[in-house]
């Protein structure tokens, strides 16, 4: 995984969408994360 330079989030009632580019505006990271998942992920 490249070098994240920004992270969007998307909420929803159940479901966190997470994208994460790199400085070359690739998505790099692309993840579908639940309420409990979201803190521990980061």
């Amino acid at each position: 995984m490249g070098e994240l330079i920004r992270i969007g989030i998307d909420t929803s009632k159940r479901f966190f969408q997470i994208e994460g580019v790199d400085a070359e505006e690739r998505v790099v990271l692309q993840r579908k994360l639940t309420r409990p998942q979201f803190l521990p992920f980061f």
